[in-house]
C-alpha cells in the first residue's frame, strides 16, 4: 500500500523531491493531523498539504482547499462548523511586517500602516490597505527590478491599472524613514517573504 505524501515540492532541480529524511517528521506530523481531521465534520475539501517551491529553504507554508472557500454572496468560511460548533479564524493585524519585526529584534508601533500613510500625506489614494498590500508585495518580492510587476500587484483590485511610480516610490521613502531596519535587514526585495513562510 502507498501511503500519501502531504508534501509538496514545486520548480525543484530536475523535478525530484528532496530525500525522505530532510522533511519526514514534517511528513508524519500532517499525516497525524490530516488522520485526526478525518474524524470530525467539517468543509474539508481535501487533505491538508505543505509546499515547497525551489529548495527547502522558500516557504512551507501549510495549504488546505477550506482555505480557498470563496466568500460571494455568503460569508461561507464564517459560518463553516467543526462537529455542529462555530470555529474562530485569527487574523493578526500587521501580520508579514510583525513577523519580519520580531524576527530581527525590532519593535513596531500599534498601527504602523497609519504611520506610514500619515508619514506620506497628502495623497488620498495612499491608504491602509494600499500600504498593507505595498508592504506585503515587497516582503515577498525577490528583486525590486519587478517594480512595474509590483505596483500592478499593489493595485486595489484586479483588473485595475498600475499604482502610479510616485505612489510606489512614496511609500517605500517612508518605509525606509520610519522603518530603517527594513534596508538594514534586507526584508524587502529579498524573497524574505518565502523565508518567513
Amino acid at each position: 500500500m502507498v501511503l500519501p505524501c502531504y508534501h509538496k515540492f514545486n520548480e525543484f532541480p530536475l523535478g525530484e523531491a528532496p530525500a525522505l529524511a530532510l522533511y519526514e517528521e514534517n511528513e508524519a506530523l500532517l499525516s497525524r493531523y490530516n488522520l485526526f481531521m478525518a474524524e470530525h465534520s467539517w468543509a474539508k475539501k481535501g487533505p491538508t498539504t505543505r509546499a515547497f517551491s525551489k529548495s527547502m529553504d522558500r516557504a512551507g507554508k501549510l495549504h488546505n482547499a477550506f482555505q480557498n472557500i470563496v466568500n460571494r454572496r455568503v460569508p461561507i468560511r464564517k459560518s463553516t462548523l467543526i462537529d455542529g460548533s462555530p470555529m474562530a479564524e485569527p487574523d493578526f493585524s500587521c501580520n508579514h511586517l510583525r513577523m519580519a519585526s520580531k524576527l530581527v529584534g525590532e519593535d513596531l508601533s500599534p498601527d504602523p500602516y497609519s504611520d506610514l500613510v500619515r508619514e506620506i500625506g497628502g495623497d488620498a489614494s495612499i491608504n491602509k490597505n494600499l500600504v498593507k498590500k505595498f508592504i506585503t508585495v515587497c516582503i515577498g518580492a525577490t528583486s525590486l527590478n519587478q517594480k512595474g510587476g509590483l505596483m500592478l500587484e499593489c493595485s486595489r483590485a484586479k483588473n485595475t491599472t498600475p499604482i502610479p511610480t510616485e505612489t510606489f516610490r512614496a511609500m517605500l521613502e517612508a518605509t525606509e524613514k520610519l522603518l530603517p531596519w527594513i534596508n538594514k535587514e534586507k526584508i524587502f526585495f529579498n524573497d524574505a517573504g518565502a523565508g518567513m513562510q
